[in-house]
């Protein structure tokens, strides 16, 4: 088997993994409690006990929804701006969306690891920098500044109309 099958078996076992534990809570709570390690992170996992299942799908499927509408906005900025061949963009956005998980930062520095992510991920594809952090910036201004400038006008719109 070559290495690369036996990446996508092991993701696939993962998942499943992550899957059944997610619709059995009970289950993983007995898990977090048998892994000193993990044993802090017990009352998170009685959360999800106190929901049945219809909800935790619901939850499921609009996290699904969700991650893949942000998904299709990054890889079509991609293709717009850097004209990466699209199967480089599609299987290269989820890795950027694990790397930025996995860094901590906050709204403002989410951008440029987002984007350094980005720019070495896709820099194999020859995707040049300055258009790799342009599609980063597209995604970020589409989802978070236009939003909270949104935000912000109907806010000191309502602000005005309460104080005259």
């Amino acid at each position: 088997m070559h290495w690369e099958a036996a990446a996508v078996l092991a993701l696939a076992v993962l998942a499943g993994g992550v899957l059944l534990l997610y619709f059995k809570p009970g289950w993983l709570r007995r898990l977090v409690r048998l892994l000193p390690l993990l044993r802090r992170l017990d009352r998170h996992a009685a959360a999800l006990e106190a929901h049945p299942p219809a909800r935790l799908r619901g939850v499921l499927w609009l996290s699904m929804a969700r991650y893949t509408v942000f998904w299709a906005q990054y890889v079509l900025f991609l293709l717009v701006f850097t004209g990466v061949a699209w199967p480089g963009a599609v299987l290269t956005v989820p890795l950027v969306f694990l790397a930025t998980t996995l860094v901590p930062g906050m709204v403002l520095t989410d951008l440029g690891v987002r984007g350094s992510v980005a720019v070495a991920l896709l820099g194999h594809f020859g995707a040049a920098p300055a258009w790799v952090l342009a599609a980063s910036f597209g995604v970020w201004a589409v989802n978070l500044a236009l939003p909270a400038a949104v935000g912000a006008v109907i806010l000191l719109t309502a602000r005005i109309r309460i104080r005259s």
